[in-house]
């Protein structure tokens, strides 16, 4: 029995359960919490290894930039 706010035991045993658009169906079974994790998130590793490029902002004077300040 956990006590109340705390996250179960991450090395117990898995059922895995996956929703068919009416009913949630047996999937499979996990040794644990981290296994778990794989079989429902595959692509999640892989986009975690990956980083986005994030866009970089050039000089501009767009209609949301900050005038200069030599006026």
């Amino acid at each position: 029995m956990t006590a109340r706010g705390l996250a179960p035991e991450p090395r117990a045993p898995r059922a895995i359960q996956r929703w068919n658009g009416h009913l949630w169906e047996p999937h499979g079974f996990a040794a644990n919490l981290a296994e778990a994790r794989r079989i429902v998130f595959p692509d999640t590793e892989a986009a975690a290894s990956t980083p986005e490029a994030t866009p970089r902002l050039g000089p501009g004077t767009g209609r949301h930039r900050k005038p200069s300040s030599s006026s």
